[in-house]
């Protein structure tokens, strides 16, 4: 099969990311729905779970036609038109996920206003003031075996630069052909121990904001909802730097691959086999944890999704999923729809930290020329 690496990239990475697009309303916490603020009895109310059914079967059905127009472009032998196929696809699974999210969650705040559920009652909170000094994630210390691969293929590059040979390829189709060759140069061997280095930054700060990220405990059962979220933000950052080595050893063996006497498709196996754990890896994660550790069932009990107490701060998060809370002096926090953490844009540092984003991503792509 000509375009086989098109059809594969639909079947491990497309299809697994939109089973968590169709899963999220089951894997928030229970004071959350569709980016609203709840109590647990709401959240079992029957209106409400069958919300969260027609959301997943409304979702499955575009993401199923979605993929089908993808994959009708399979036989393209243009890379380029390829290449706009698989784009395209991307943009509409998002834009489409986005859009149908948008349409329940106004359908969801708009029947917690007609049903009063904007009670006083959803305004408990509680703050372990020992939370801080608890072992919640790993030490950055883990990222020195990043760093010195890193380092090691840079050493390699700059000590067996005559060794490489002079015309330097540096992409391929799906088919394993090369589409762009360049010249040798430093600057073409070293473009992704750079993007290495800018991404090991990266992932210090994500795992830096797993520990400092705004504590979200249940007043009901603070001790068993600590713990829980303690388990929650290790998994991640033990998963964090998994992940950061695995594409660190990537980029490594992109950059020396020219080198080694090995046969050019094992490029293709190794690129994508690392997405293809990275994916699989977050999925099982999702699924086991819940957004908070909301579905980690504790010694004696059971998975408890109450989660923040609650507090009803619908106010600061626009259309469910952006904070803006200039108030509020936390400047990382949990996504209210969705797995993981987000950022208080009502934080001056907030814009400091896109811009960098931005920067880095430009950068990239820059020194990938």
């Amino acid at each position: 099969m000509e375009n086989w690496g098109f059809w594969l990239m639909l079947v491990i990475i497309f299809v697994p990311i939109s089973f968590i697009f169709i899963a999220t309303p089951y894997l928030t916490r229970r004071t959350e729905s569709f980016g609203i603020s709840v109590t647990e009895e709401v959240y079992w109310h029957p209106d409400i779970r069958g919300m969260r059914r027609n959301y997943a079967i409304v979702l499955a059905i575009f993401h199923i036609l979605l993929l089908i127009a993808a994959a009708s472009f399979m036989n393209l032998s243009d890379e380029k038109q390829m290449s706009l196929a698989i784009g395209g696809y991307t943009f509409a699974v998002i834009g489409v996920s986005f859009a149908v999210y948008l349409f329940f969650h106004f359908k969801m705040k708009k029947m917690k206003r007609e049903q009063g559920w904007m009670s006083p009652v959803i305004q408990s909170a509680i703050v372990d003031t020992s939370f801080r000094r608890r072992k919640l994630s790993v030490s950055s210390y883990w990222f020195i075996p990043h760093i010195l691969l890193s380092l090691g293929t840079l050493a390699a590059v700059l000590l067996f630069y005559d060794q490489f040979p002079d015309q330097l390829v540096m992409q391929y189709d799906f088919a394993g052909n090369a589409t762009r060759v360049v010249d040798k140069s430093y600057s073409s061997l070293l473009w992704p121990v750079g993007t290495q280095f800018i991404m090991i930054a990266v992932f210090l700060l994500i795992n830096y904001s797993i520990v400092i990220s705004k504590q979200q405990i249940d007043a009901a059962d603070p001790e068993a909802s600590v713990q829980r979220n303690m388990k929650f933000r290790h998994s991640w950052s033990v998963f964090l730097v998994a992940t950061g080595f695995l594409t660190t050893v990537l980029f490594s063996f992109i950059t020396i691959l020219p080198i080694l006497d090995l046969p050019q498709s094992s490029l293709i196996i190794v690129s994508t086999a690392v997405p293809v754990i990275i994916v699989i890896g977050s999925i099982w994660l999702s699924v086991r944890l819940g957004q908070g550790g909301s579905r980690i069932r504790m010694p004696g009990g059971t998975a408890s999704g109450i989660g923040t107490g609650p507090t009803d701060d619908d106010r600061y998060w626009k259309l469910g999923g952006i904070y803006y809370n200039p108030s509020d002096p936390a400047l990382f926090l949990e996504k209210r729809f969705g797995i993981g953490w987000t950022i208080n844009f009502g934080h001056p540092l907030a814009w400091l930290i896109c811009i960098i984003l931005v920067a880095v991503i430009v950068i990239s792509i820059l020194l990938g020329k």
